[in-house]
């Protein structure tokens, strides 16, 4: 059974569980970010930094980070960056450091931190961009653009979905016209080798669909992307860093309900939950098998957004987030 999530409405483009257990929920439709403890709202971002009871718009945010000093960063579409500094319980200072940076594209999709401290922004053009001092003031960081200091990163992949720093320094982005990755981003920035994988009609084991859309790290070693139109398609880490990557292919011809795979997230060790259009697929990745729910299944109808569905594991009870293009439904599953 899933149930409404009083609180939220609009189509949501973010959810985010931070460090201490509270969870933010964001909103396109009405720039609304809430806070969550569990499934109860606890207020509403205003503006000034301030968490609210009533609704209050503050920018219509699609990815969130906490970083490890504790500074949380909302990136907004197309408002840009936003920093925020906690200054008691209920409140933040709240520092919009976009046109400080001057960045090429103000459409933020996704935020990561990297061991040592560095931002990571996925913007929805322009490329992949690193601030290499976020904690500093907002006048004196110091913004890279990688496709200006890493050869061969072309303008074709300059739409950034979503990224993965993996722990041995490889950077993953999806982009809309496929897979980039850099080899080691702990090296000096113009030692970096760069890697895209596209489809390729003349190679049936290349991506099934260059429009990649969101990625899982599967945990044995392997990666799983999801894409527009054609399913998920797997490979090894290993084998990213190579011209010629192989990939493995679940799409409808392999079970898939539908090739249209908007977001997912790791369930467990062995399974990837996918939302899609209007149904939710459970992949198991160990077989390939595929189980899909219609929303019909759930006893109402929805529509899935590009958000990332959101796991949260209590005592006994694992609480299932589903993002929608109007709010959020959650289900339960007891241990």
């Amino acid at each position: 059974v899933c149930e409404p999530l009083d609180g939220v409405s609009g189509a949501v483009r973010a959810m985010y569980r931070m460090p201490g257990g509270s969870i933010i929920i964001a909103s396109k439709d009405d720039s609304s970010v809430a806070f969550f403890s569990s499934t109860k709202c606890q207020g509403y971002l205003g503006r000034d930094g301030h968490i609210r009871q009533t609704k209050v718009p503050f920018a219509p945010v699609y990815s969130v980070l906490c970083d490890s000093r504790g500074t949380l960063w909302l990136g907004s579409k197309p408002d840009g960056l936003f920093r925020l500094r906690q200054t008691d319980g209920t409140a933040y200072s709240v520092e919009h450091v976009t046109d400080a940076l001057r960045l090429g594209c103000k459409d933020i999709y996704d935020i990561k931190e990297d061991r040592q401290g560095r931002l990571w922004l996925a913007p929805l053009g322009g490329g992949i961009v690193c601030i290499t001092n976020p904690q500093a003031r907002a006048s004196e960081m110091k913004v890279v653009e990688m496709g200006r200091v890493v050869r061969g990163v072309c303008n074709e992949s300059n739409r950034v979905r979503r990224l993965l720093i993996m722990p041995d320094g490889m950077l993953i982005a999806t982009t809309t016209a496929g897979i980039v990755v850099f080899d080691n981003i702990y090296q000096p920035f113009d030692r970096v080798k760069v890697y895209r994988h596209v489809r390729e009609g003349n190679r049936a084991t290349s991506l099934t669909n260059s429009a990649t859309m969101d990625m899982v790290d599967c945990g044995d070693g392997r990666i799983a992307f999801s894409t527009e139109s054609g399913g998920v398609n797997i490979a090894r880490i290993g084998d990213l860093c190579s011209q010629g990557c192989e990939f493995q292919h679940v799409t409808t011809s392999s079970g898939l309900s539908s090739d249209i795979v908007k977001s997912m997230t790791k369930y467990d060790d062995g399974h990837i939950l996918l939302q899609q259009n209007d149904m939710l697929s459970v992949l198991d990745v160990r077989t390939n098998r595929v189980t899909s729910f219609r929303s019909s299944f759930f006893g109402s109808r929805l529509m899935f957004s590009e958000a990332e569905p959101l796991v949260v594991r209590n005592i006994g009870v694992t609480f299932i987030f589903l993002a929608l293009e109007d709010g959020v439904a959650v289900t339960t599953s007891h241990d």
